[in-house]
């Protein structure tokens, strides 16, 4: 990791950014980990909160839009079947029933593995579009600035 962030670290600063961008995009990395990565290369910390919410929001959109067009397809599949989506699926089903759409957003990263499988599942398990998309965004700008603000104090130590 300390190879990789010299690296990056001596690339021009646009290409810096671009990369804030596209670790935002990745689910598992997404904001919290563009975010404090744009801390440790000392770049502009509105700039870089900006990038990573946004490549991960972005994300987020392009999961919500295509979640109705497979929601029947994955409805229709044999429940029985045990593979890691399944389980997954089955896990925030019951968050998603306790708590709802806001939940399940915004616990995505303890429950699921992000906010681009948790949008999909939310979509999948009745919520509107509008209803994830606003608790995605809530959810990935608190992730992304708490993420930062944490790294921000454990840097300054």
């Amino acid at each position: 990791m300390q190879q990789f962030l010299q690296q990056i670290s001596e690339m021009n600063v646009f290409i810096q950014l671009i990369a804030i961008f596209i670790i935002g995009m990745i689910p598992l990395l997404e904001a919290p980990l563009a975010s404090v990565l744009g801390i440790a290369l000392q770049l502009p910390l509105p700039l870089v909160l900006m990038l990573a919410i946004l490549s991960n929001f972005l994300t987020v959109v392009i999961v919500i839009s295509f979640a109705n067009l497979l929601k029947s397809k994955f409805s229709r599949k044999d429940k029985s079947e045990s593979g890691f989506l399944n389980k997954r699926f089955h896990k925030t089903q019951v968050y998603f029933n306790r708590y709802g759409v806001p939940g399940v957003s915004l616990l995505s990263h303890f429950i699921l593995v992000g906010n681009p499988i948790s949008a999909f599942f939310c979509i999948l398990l009745g919520g509107t579009k509008a209803q994830v998309m606003v608790w995605q965004f809530l959810s990935i700008v608190l992730w992304g600035v708490g993420t930062a603000l944490l790294a921000l104090g454990l840097i300054s130590l």
